[in-house]
């Protein structure tokens, strides 16, 4: 929603570290035209201006990103899991013509600003088995892929799946502590959790060495101060609202999915691996 809102708002286009999100003319677009590997300016060149001054928001994902992998592989330190941050993709069209596709690493400095996003773990974990769940139906005509029901049934099914194909890795994994593993290894999907803080820890590790400022913004207050966290956000990129709001539809809540004794056991693990300023913004999660 953050990308459609500016984009909407100010009438002027966003950025994504995905070329092959938005192709004009069948290729990705640099931002800069120094830098070939991008940032890449998303959707149709003719629908959003492109902005000539303020900052330009762009999507990345940074690291940590394997959904089903055991410690070993998701675990990265903090100079992997930045450049990570500086990684996506390209399409371009070599000297033959001929369209190829890439994968890039852009120029730290090209990177003033940080949008550093939060949402609720519980309604992450659930999103996050929405997403492979939309992947697999596009892909299900190779019989390669479980389709399941979007219920708490068919989350848990897949939780199940998920996580007990990496167990004896997690158990083995120099990543994974043995009373961490002890204390999550009951909870749906609880590699999910371990995922989130590291990430946060590493995005807060990440702005601080890039010394650069920082916007922390959670979403699920785009539904309880909307008109505060919207002004935040435009400030801080240094662009005027001139155009048309898009609705935000609130998301269902998933803590239901989880019982009490499993969101305590989340809620122990995280504080336990949190940096102080993770643990800061996500322990109102966790209150009653």
């Amino acid at each position: 929603y953050t990308l459609k809102f500016v984009r909407w708002a100010t009438q002027k286009n966003a950025g994504s570290n995905y070329g092959e999100e938005g192709l004009y003319d069948g290729v990705s677009s640099p931002i800069f035209e120094n830098s070939p590997q991008g940032p890449f300016w998303i959707g149709t060149e003719d629908k959003f201006e492109r902005p000539t001054s303020g900052y330009v928001l762009t999507k990345t994902h940074c690291g940590m990103r394997c959904g089903q992998c055991s410690a070993d592989v998701y675990t990265e330190t903090p100079h992997m899991f930045h450049h990570r941050c500086l990684s996506g993709n390209r399409v371009f069209q070599d000297d033959k013509g001929k369209l190829v596709h890439d994968e890039t690493e852009y120029g730290v400095e090209l990177v003033d600003k940080i949008v550093h996003i939060f949402r609720d773990p519980f309604d992450n974990a659930v999103a996050r088995f929405h997403l492979n769940n939309k992947r697999a139906k596009k892909r299900h005509e190779k019989d390669t892929d479980i389709v399941r029901e979007s219920t708490q049934e068919g989350f848990l099914d897949y939780c199940k799946q998920t996580d007990d194909l990496f167990r004896k890795e997690d158990q083995k994994s120099r990543f994974m502590e043995d009373h961490i593993y002890e204390m999550i290894k009951d909870v749906p999907c609880y590699k999910d959790f371990i995922r989130y803080v590291l990430w946060h820890n590493a995005a807060f590790t990440t702005a601080m060495n890039m010394e650069v400022p920082v916007l922390i913004l959670h979403y699920e207050n785009y539904d309880s101060r909307f008109n505060e966290t919207t002004k935040e956000l435009l400030e801080f990129l240094e662009q005027d609202m001139v155009g048309e709001i898009p609705e935000f539809i609130t998301g269902k809540k998933y803590r239901s999915y989880y019982t009490e004794e499993q969101v305590k056991k989340v809620k122990d693990v995280m504080e336990e691996l949190a940096y102080v300023k993770t643990w800061g913004e996500i322990k109102h999660y966790f209150d009653d």
